[in-house]
């Protein structure tokens, strides 16, 4: 997954953890799942969701790339 989000999106993701990714873009999450050939393939569990705010903790990076 990691590849295919940087090789589509590698100025406009951050990874979180190995496992985490955060991908700015201006589409739906159904769109970015099928852009990332989330929807149709056997991946395993993926979640695509849409943020329209945030709050929390975590690395400095991940608030410099926010």
């Amino acid at each position: 997954m990691g590849a295919e989000i940087a090789q589509q999106y590698p100025a406009d993701h951050i990874s979180v953890t190995p496992t985490l990714w955060m991908v700015s873009a201006p589409l739906t999450a159904k769109e970015l799942s099928d852009k990332l050939h989330i929807t149709e393939s056997a991946h395993g569990p993926v979640l695509v969701v849409g943020v329209a705010g945030y709050y929390g903790r975590a690395p400095n990076t991940v608030w410099e790339w926010l």
